[in-house]
């Protein structure tokens, strides 16, 4: 319930201007780099500013979550792109209620955490038939965009990579 807006809209700013004095905590807990581009920002404006959206939301989902949403109905966050949202916790591996509760959102807004590579379920039927796919499985994609640059590396155990773009990343697999 609501339009869907890029992360570099104004109320990101907003939103972190908000979170100002909870920086420390949102970093301690969730572990990524502070940036106002981080979802936490931008739900901690809506929570201020449309209080009323989130209170009418079924669920939240970032943009490649919403696709696979529309695609097979199923409401699921993916990891990579929560563990940069601000909003996941590092040290339990999912989302945080606390800083949910922070910012004002209810934390069962967020929807679930799958991983990379889940099979979220079939294309609905009216898409399976309305483009002759049939019920093709819908997976979650590793929805980070850098996540993405490194598992189309696959790396061995004993490789690591380095992905050069808006961010340099170094790093290597260890699952």
């Amino acid at each position: 319930t609501g339009p869907v807006r890029t992360y570099r809209h104004p109320r990101s700013q907003r939103g972190f201007d908000r979170c100002a004095a909870r920086i420390g905590r949102i970093v301690a807990i969730a572990g990524a780099q502070a940036l106002p581009i981080n979802t936490i920002f931008q739900l901690a404006d809506q929570a201020a500013t449309e209080p009323e959206t989130l209170a009418a939301a079924a669920s939240v989902l970032m943009i490649a979550p919403l696709v696979s949403h529309h695609l097979s109905g199923v409401a699921a966050n993916e990891t990579t792109l929560a563990r940069t949202s601000g909003l996941h916790d590092l040290a339990v591996g999912d989302w945080s209620a606390a800083l949910a509760r922070d910012i004002g959102v209810e934390p069962a807004l967020l929807a679930p955490l799958v991983a990379a590579g889940t099979i979220l379920g079939p294309l609905r039927p009216e898409l399976a038939a309305a483009s002759g796919l049939g019920p093709v499985p819908v997976v979650a994609v590793a929805s980070h965009d850098s996540a993405s640059a490194a598992l189309a590396l696959a790396p061995g155990p004993d490789e690591a990579f380095l992905s050069a773009g808006t961010w340099n990343i170094l790093g290597y697999v260890t699952e």
